[in-house]
């Protein structure tokens, strides 16, 4: 069987991305966990072995693996209208300031009104108009909207994005000289640590993976092709790597949270990233055929499913307690690993429990509605 066909026939769920989104919400909390509770300092370069592997290995298949990801499932969403695209754009958008002010803008209220602190007016704009993962994540849906609007295809949209992400490389992190300007204009470019997440910059991930998602559509023998990924991407990944390094380039520093270097995204940090998501989806591929546990699978599946959700709560649960309980780069390293088990769990499930009663009420309306058509 030839491994591409002339037609669509890989159409179905693509299960290994299921697995590869419960992998990321795993490393997702142990970063976060590591990067505000823990004692180590992210200001500067890593200290030890296992810093250096957590920092790059999370710039490296991190958020922009989350963001390829989501493009994978924007290419097999069933509404692929302009409409659907941007009503899910404008909710991501909402739930991002809304996540802003549970997770930062509450506490801070909550320091001021209890007399503990006096935040400055500055700390609320910060923490309300942080421009988060879930702001980004929106706009990507409006603009791909837009581009849909006007029959843009794919890979037009990826060739757009780089060289959106180049353009926006140029940006000096000039000020407007207004903060709320600064916050809104760190929705396009980079301007300071509280719009780690722009656009421009970061497009290119959910554009590659729209991209490679209606690509796969038509991949007939999945085993193969992933196979050839398997082994012909690493000698490629790992030329790239060594050859920017002879260029004097320290690698490893491009992806690291010092200086904010991992969220300023450029055309080498991605071309890593674009390998290292072949790699890893292709590893994946292969540990999802293994997994035959009917209560693993569906695990897999729901837990997926709550990405967002869970992302939500687990950044509420770390944050209230780095401000409210004084859990502020409190934590060694022999706490990392518990703490962040602890917040993982707790997260999964306020996230399906969210679920269930979400579903129980929209069961009830229907209910109702069918009752009064009777």
């Amino acid at each position: 069987m030839a491994v591409v066909s002339l037609e669509k026939s890989n159409t179905g769920r693509q299960t290994e991305f299921d697995l590869l989104k419960v992998i990321l919400i795993i490393g997702m909390v142990f970063v976060h966990v590591y990067e505000k509770l823990s004692i180590y300092d992210t200001s500067v370069l890593p200290g030890t072995t296992a810093e250096w592997v957590l920092q790059v290995g999370g710039g490296l298949v991190g958020a922009s693996l989350f963001m390829f990801c989501m493009g994978i499932g924007m290419a097999y969403t069933p509404r692929q209208t302009p409409a659907a695209f941007a009503n899910r754009g404008w909710h991501l958008l909402f739930y991002g300031y809304l996540l802003n002010l549970v997770r930062e803008g509450i506490p801070l209220l909550i320091i001021s009104l209890s007399g503990t602190g006096s935040p400055e007016p500055k700390a609320y704009l910060s923490a309300l108009m942080n421009v988060d993962i879930l702001h980004l994540a929106g706009l990507s849906f409006l603009l791909v909207a837009l581009f849909m609007k006007f029959r843009i295809a794919p890979p037009v949209m990826l060739l757009i994005a780089l060289v959106l992400q180049t353009a926006a490389g140029l940006w000096t992190e000039a000020t407007t000289g207004t903060p709320v300007m600064d916050m809104l204009v760190g929705l396009f470019v980079y301007v300071n640590s509280d719009t780690s997440f722009p656009l421009m910059l970061w497009f290119v991930y959910p554009t590659f993976g729209y991209t490679c998602g209606n690509l796969l559509k038509y991949v007939a023998d999945k085993p193969k092709f992933y196979r050839k990924l398997l082994f012909g991407i690493p000698p490629v990944f790992v030329c790239l790597w060594v050859a920017l390094s002879l260029t004097g380039l320290n690698v490893p520093e491009l992806f690291v949270l010092a200086g904010d270097a991992q969220y300023r995204q450029n055309m080498m940090i991605s071309t890593l990233s674009f390998l290292a998501f072949f790699m890893f989806s292709a590893v994946v591929f292969f540990a999802m055929r293994s997994v035959r546990n009917e209560v693993l699978l569906r695990f897999i599946s729901s837990t997926s499913a709550n990405l967002i959700n869970i992302y939500c709560i687990q950044w509420v649960i770390i944050l209230w307690l780095q401000m409210l309980f004084g859990v502020n780069k409190t934590l060694t390293a022999a706490w990392i690993v518990p703490a962040a088990l602890a917040i993982l769990i707790i997260s999964i499930f306020f996230a399906a429990l969210y679920k269930n009663i979400l579903a129980r009420i929209r069961h009830a309306k229907e209910n109702r509605s069918k009752g009064i058509k009777r």
